[in-house]
């Protein structure tokens, strides 16, 4: 995990930097970007069996559910203590947020050491991030509104406040 927390940093203290060729760099790396999703989900396509996926399916809904509806709206609210939002810019934050991709990726690494049952505990989080991201990716749109945090006429579609 280590390596990811210094990726992350690095890109905060570069992410604020002023640079002379910002735009070029910004868009070599957003093909890198692109081209590692492409073979991350590639290698997702190759641990995941969708027949194995209805042996975890309590545990994996469960999770996905904890995860949803009390891990990321805790971990919203500590992250955003300091910050100037107003608890349903919060709310949405946390509905909203990013999920997915780090979990499946640290739950392959004890299937690489071959860690017993482990491919069991990457289906259950494979199932975990499938039920929150469809759960809360179709949903968000309508909490948004019912928050009243977009704005937008018939003509131009939705768009977010914040």
């Amino acid at each position: 995990g280590s390596g990811f927390l210094a990726v992350y940093l690095a890109g905060l203290v570069l992410g604020d930097m002023r640079e002379p060729a910002r735009e070029p760099i910004r868009a070599f790396h957003s093909g890198l970007a692109s081209v590692s999703e492409i073979g991350m989900f590639l290698a997702f396509g190759l641990l995941v069996f969708p027949s194995q996926l209805g042996d975890v399916l309590v545990e994996g809904t469960l999770l996905g559910l904890v995860v949803a509806f009390v891990a990321r709206p805790l971990a919203t609210v500590l992250a955003t203590a300091f910050e100037p939002f107003t608890n349903p810019e919060r709310a949405l934050i946390g509905w909203a947020g990013l999920r997915g991709a780090v979990p499946v990726i640290l739950a392959t690494f004890p299937v690489i050491d071959g860690v017993p049952r482990s491919l069991e505990f990457f289906n259950i989080v494979f199932f975990a991030v499938l039920v929150s991201t469809v759960v809360q990716g179709s949903t968000v749109e309508v909490l948004a509104e019912r928050l009243g945090l977009v704005t937008g006429d018939a003509e131009a579609g939705v768009e977010p406040i914040i």
